[in-house]
């Protein structure tokens, strides 16, 4: 198998209107749902906020290189991974 670069990149990239994503998106990983036909990205975002909090998100995509419909946390409170307390997410 060869693998090429995709002349589009980055897939994915900060979203600034979205406070828990604002400063940065990184290490994705992906999967194939052959049920729904669509690539699934799991990744870690972080917030610009002072704390630098950091979270998940997914976004899905039916091409696996045109990203759509990331989605926020959920708002329960999440265990702390990165050094930080625990909070609850606000959307």
């Amino acid at each position: 198998m060869k693998l090429e670069r995709f002349p589009g990149n980055p897939i994915l990239s900060p979203h600034p209107k979205n406070p828990w994503e604002s400063l940065a998106v990184f290490n994705p990983a992906a999967w194939y749902d052959a049920t729904k036909k669509e690539v699934l990205l799991l990744y870690r975002a972080a917030e610009s906020g002072p704390e630098y909090k950091c979270y998940f998100g997914l976004a899905k995509s039916r091409d696996g290189s045109t990203s759509s419909a990331c989605r926020p946390p959920d708002g329960r409170k999440r265990r702390s991974f990165d050094g930080a307390p625990s909070r609850t997410a606000h959307h």
